[in-house]
């Protein structure tokens, strides 16, 4: 058993994370205040652990970046090069909808030479299987990530799974 999750919500957005290992939901659009919070996050804990790995879930309910937002995605993203192992993200919704953020994301992760370390597929399980594919000491388990997924949809009041 790995070590346990930390997690905050606020305002549409969840992050937790334990060892090497976050997790990100966005249940609110990806606006420039929420990304701004979840990077500075993500900046704390590269700090202390580098590399790490990721899952992140967009729910229906986020819509996609707007501009300014996608700016200060691929700025604040060439700061985390060389910090990200893996990162998975899951799209829930429709095809055409995955089809849309699997363009904005792989091109953000591209332009920032990145593209190795980055997932996206459809589906929470699938998600999990493909961050655990291989695992790292520091990671944690199955039955740990699945129990910080269901206390941050019972924080968010959503669903995840």
């Amino acid at each position: 058993m790995g070590p346990a999750f930390e997690i905050v919500v606020s305002d549409g957005i969840a992050y937790a994370h334990a060892g090497d290992t976050v997790l990100v939901v966005y249940a609110a659009p990806a606006r420039l205040p929420r990304t701004r919070w979840l990077f500075d996050r993500l900046d704390e804990i590269t700090a202390r652990v580098a590399p790490i790995n990721g899952l992140m879930i967009v729910l229906p309910s986020a819509d996609v970046p707007d501009a300014d937002t996608r700016a200060e995605n691929t700025r604040r993203m060439g700061r985390l090069r060389g910090r990200l192992r893996r990162i998975v993200t899951v799209v829930i919704g429709d095809s055409m909808r995955l089809t849309l953020v699997r363009t904005i994301m792989r091109a953000m992760f591209l332009l920032q030479g990145q593209s190795r370390v980055q997932s996206i597929v459809d589906s929470v399980e699938e998600g999990l299987s493909l961050l655990l594919s291989t695992p790292t000491p520091n990671m944690p388990d199955r039955a740990q990530l699945t129990a910080a997924l269901d206390e941050i949809g019972r924080q968010l009041q959503l669903p995840l799974r």
